[in-house]
């Protein structure tokens, strides 16, 4: 009869090396020492705090304590850099739950998780579970971020995650500061003040056309009516009030729910009720308040101060939400609706921006049927654009592109760099700039300033969190996996997180999966290729290049 295993209660802290495989390639020696000191350290910090070093593979140490407060003030100890260089940075995550010894080894879903939760954490980071946070003593005393609900591989459900924020070496995974879900926008009318008939009906066509105008972003955020979906789901209220005198005066909010916290508030004067485009401009420039504030940061501010025509700038918010696929498809349909932007408004120079750009990931994304006469357009629109604008930070963006499609790497850097001296806060710009450090083979920069984009505001388009894993993936980085999925659940159709998936399981040597991936890419690119992930004349590195097509073509493509 097989003896009954007896569980223990144990908070499991888990603690694995950031970029030991890539460091070993390069400085065995000082890599081992520095592998022997850290696991020293440990066994240290464990006598510390009564808790035990149960197993140390690699560069990966498991250790078990009588509380989540032990685990955690072992964890800091360990983390915490003695003044030193981080010759071998650490990242730490915690969870507590019964495990089984066997053979003198620990088995259970603690361990399982606490590994899979500490590819969140960042250089010296701390992670902590569900579990683990609500078991804390006193945590009060400690600064946590709540991640969010976060999808492991191989455990049935998503886990909520906290990360410790300490000080100054302390480096936030940048899901801290970003969700994977596009934002819940409740649009819940606005209240009339007093009996004014004419506040009424203007309160009525308002809404109606803030929903309207709203759905030129569908897609990039979900909108909602109370009667639809309860307001009190977590997301964000646009409401306000109408008050009737010598002129209509209009105030909206944006708030978050259910915590009340105001985001947003706007005043607008009407005079005239009877003209269409007074509702209009309102609702236009609400949705432009509802972007700045939790999607676009300040990319909005700067083309919102173009004044243009409601037809042309729905055009062009619908043209941004194909755009954001990344597919063949969705970027031919997206020059259509900013083509048609254009025509509406010759002077709309944010549409011609983006077509360019349109013109751009076409080439760049091995996307484009004809490259030389893509280039012949984008080089036909930023003539028009330096005649006519010559100080537009997007217009000078997309002339830093031209100069990395003609392989000028460095110069291209050079003025992507001047743009964003002059738009420190844009996240966009910074990620055009983050790409054109990639390209130059500065991937460690490129991160750096990845992470800083995604910091700027609530929701960042996906695709920089998608670039940021790639750039992660290719230097070796096991978080970069968790994100592709984590971007993949958000949305199913994103092709440059398959593209990473893909890429990422072949490179761990899982090739079945790897082609699970690929299959599955195919279902959204059937024409889609190793060699074309990216057009070879963006980087000045092609090893770079060479090396995720090799990890694409063993899955098959």
């Amino acid at each position: 009869m097989t003896e009954r295993l007896i569980p223990e209660l144990q908070a499991v802290l888990v603690v694995d090396a950031i970029g030991f495989t890539s460091r070993m390639e390069h400085d065995p020696d000082g890599c081992i020492q520095a592998m022997i000191e850290a696991r020293l350290k440990m066994l240290r910090a464990c006598e510390t705090e009564a808790g035990q070093v149960v197993d140390t593979p690699g560069d990966f140490i498991l250790a078990v304590f009588p509380s989540v407060k032990a685990a955690l003030s072992a964890a800091r100890i360990f983390t915490a850099k003695d003044g030193a260089d981080d010759a071998l940075p650490f990242r730490a995550a915690i969870d507590i739950g019964e495990v089984y010894p066997v053979d003198g080894k620990l088995l259970g879903a603690a361990i399982n998780t606490a590994a899979r939760l500490q590819e969140l954490a960042g250089q010296n980071g701390i992670v902590l579970s569900e579990r683990a946070y609500q078991s804390l003593a006193r945590r009060e005393r400690f600064q946590f971020a709540l991640i969010g609900e976060i999808p492991l591989k191989n455990i049935e459900r998503p886990v909520r995650a906290y990360q410790l924020a300490r000080g100054a070496r302390y480096h936030a995974h940048p899901l801290l500061s970003t969700s994977t879900q596009m934002p819940v926008v409740f649009v819940c009318g606005f209240r009339v003040i007093g009996q004014s008939k004419r506040a009424r009906i203007f309160a009525e066509s308002l809404s109606e056309e803030l929903v309207t105008v709203l759905g030129a972003i569908r897609g990039l955020m979900a909108i909602r009516t109370p009667h639809s979906t309860s307001p009190e789901h977590p997301g964000h209220e646009i409401s306000g009030q109408i008050r009737d005198g010598e002129v209509l005066r209009v105030t909206a909010q944006l708030r978050s729910v259910p915590d009340g916290e105001v985001l947003w508030t706007g005043r607008f004067d009407c005079a005239d009720t009877k003209d269409f485009r007074a509702d209009e401009e309102i609702s236009r420039r609400v949705v432009e308040a509802i972007q700045l504030t939790l999607s676009d940061g300040e990319w909005t501010r700067l083309w919102s101060e173009a004044t243009t025509t409601l037809q042309a700038w729905e055009h062009f918010q619908q043209g941004r939400v194909l755009e954001a696929s990344a597919t063949r498809d969705g970027l031919l349909r997206a020059k259509e609706h900013f083509r048609s932007a254009i025509a509406a408004d010759n002077s709309f120079v944010t549409a011609k921006v983006a077509l360019g750009f349109c013109l751009v990931d076409e080439v760049r994304l091995g996307l484009s049927s004809d490259p030389a006469q893509s280039r012949a357009q984008i080089a036909l629109l930023l003539d028009e654009i330096e005649t006519g604008f010559p100080a537009d930070p997007y217009g000078r963006a997309l002339k830093a592109f031209c100069k990395s499609l003609n392989g000028h790497h460095a110069e291209a850097c050079e003025i992507m760099h001047g743009v964003v001296q002059d738009c420190p806060e844009s996240p966009e710009l910074l990620s055009y700039y983050a790409v054109l450090l990639e390209y130059d083979g500065q991937l460690q920069a490129a991160i750096t300033i990845y992470e800083r984009a995604l910091r700027l505001t609530r929701y960042p388009p996906a695709w920089i969190r998608t670039n940021l894993a790639l750039a992660r993936m290719i230097l070796g980085d096991p978080s970069a996996k968790s994100m592709f999925e984590l971007d993949i659940r958000s949305n199913p159709r994103n092709v440059r997180a398959h593209v990473g998936m893909v890429a990422a399981e072949a490179q761990d040597g899982r090739i079945e999966a790897a082609r699970y991936w690929a299959d599955r890419l195919r279902s959204l690119e059937p024409d889609f290729k190793a060699d074309r992930w990216r057009d070879t004349v963006c980087f000045s590195d092609l090893s770079i290049h060479r090396r995720v097509a090799e990890s694409l073509r063993l899955a098959g493509l």
